[in-house]
């Protein structure tokens, strides 16, 4: 349906201008070139496809879905969502994951601080957090995030140890100099 498109596969269906959907089961919905004529075509069996061509080798869809995975600027999604490029987001980004809080737990092993830095500036990076040869270009944001927290509030027990340390330091400093009196 539309101008110049052609539905050449088994059950398949082409709308807009300059489109051909010629695997079975495809569908496309978008305007290739007019002049000179060049397709936007979908050649994948099973999908679904939305594109617009601004220029003669544009031939990525903005919108494609095949076996439940929706790509945005991909024709071969490879997870849920796949999208190539960046990604903006007005509102906040839900992730689901575990709250950091076994931190505070009795029965969670915090390392001494001395360990816990001699660990950081030998591998370069803090305990909790992977290190960059172990994500090796990809990111779990859930899992880092977690991670993050673990790291910051550690960071917190070990402040508020620090801190009843200094109290301690302070009232024996007192002591002394209540005793030269």
């Amino acid at each position: 349906m539309g101008y110049d498109t052609e539905a050449k596969g088994h059950h398949s269906l082409a709308l807009g201008a300059y489109t051909v959907a010629s695997a079975d089961y495809s569908t496309i919905i978008g305007k290739g070139r007019s002049f000179p004529v060049i397709k936007l075509a979908n050649q994948i069996e099973n999908s679904f496809m939305i594109g617009y061509m601004n220029s003669d080798t544009d031939t990525i869809p903005e919108f494609f879905v095949k076996e439940s995975r929706v790509g945005v600027n991909t024709d071969n999604p490879q997870y849920s969502l796949d999208v190539v490029g960046t990604i903006n987001a007005s509102e906040a980004v839900l992730v689901n994951g575990t709250p950091a809080d076994y931190v505070f737990e009795d029965d969670y092993d915090l390392e001494t601080i001395e360990d816990h830095a001699e660990f950081m500036w030998r591998e370069k990076h803090l305990p909790a957090l992977e290190g960059k040869e172990t994500l090796k270009g990809k990111i779990n944001i859930a899992k880092r995030l977690e991670q993050a927290v673990e790291e910051l509030e550690k960071a917190h027990v070990y402040i508020e140890q620090l801190n009843k340390e200094l109290g301690a330091l302070k009232k024996e400093v007192e002591e002394i100099k209540k005793d030269k009196l």
